[in-house]
């Protein structure tokens, strides 16, 4: 059987009572990702719905952010994931700070920019000094 109750739909059997949430591409979500026995909870994004026959499949893109760095994840979730859980988040919920992510994300594409700087200068003069020796090098 199904009921509304405050506006959220649950569907009830004789022993229990299950929340139904409707999910939508760019509904906020919580994730709730289990390693090991630690449970990380991230806000993240519904950013695809595959309707997969025998298995259909939620993508999320979560955010995990520290005070030194920023990770965007993606997670596949379907009936048969263990490790993942979604739930429908609210703007309370969703604790993000934006300002801070871009700024994480812009030192950490410097950060990439100067290593490859440092790796491009390396071959070069790798090149330069040994190419000579080593056959078919340009």
């Amino acid at each position: 059987m199904e009921t509304t109750i405050n506006g959220i739909n649950y569907e009830i059997n004789p022993e229990t009572i299950t929340k139904k949430e409707a999910l939508t591409i760019g509904s906020k979500v919580q994730v709730l990702y289990t390693e090991y026995s630690t449970q990380h909870v991230y806000p993240g994004i519904v950013t695809n719905i595959i309707g997969f026959k025998d298995n259909p499949t939620i993508e999320v893109t979560y955010i995990n952010q520290s005070y030194s760095s920023v990770d965007i994840k993606t997670a596949h979730i379907t009936n048969k994931t263990t490790d993942y859980q979604i739930t429908v988040s609210n703007n309370i919920e969703f604790n993000l700070n934006k300002d801070n992510a871009i700024e994480l994300l812009k030192q950490d594409i410097d950060n990439k920019k100067i290593e490859l700087t440092k790796a491009q200068n390396k071959f070069d003069w790798f090149v330069k000094q040994y190419g000579k020796m080593i056959e078919g090098a340009k």
